[in-house]
């Protein structure tokens, strides 16, 4: 999970929140950072419920997956 909390991270800061400052500066420059951060917060937001879902649909394949070849052993050790 290392790589996607690093891509959290770059996409947070880098990507979003510093573009987000400039542009958000040149419409309020009182409130241009507050502003900045919650957008970049929202969007990050929205990403990580994409990514949780994918993550969570990537497990349950994966469990079932374990479930079935764990059954078909149990058959095979019957005695």
């Amino acid at each position: 999970m290392g790589k996607r909390a690093l891509s959290f991270a770059i996409l947070r800061k880098i990507v979003l929140e510093i573009p987000a400052l400039f542009i958000w500066n040149l419409f309020w420059p009182l409130f241009g950072l507050a502003y900045a951060q919650l957008t970049a917060e929202v969007i990050l937001a929205a990403v990580a419920i994409v990514t949780l879902y994918r993550l969570s649909r990537e497990l349950e394949l994966k469990f079932r997956a374990d479930e079935g070849s764990s059954s078909k052993q149990k058959n095979g050790l019957r005695i």
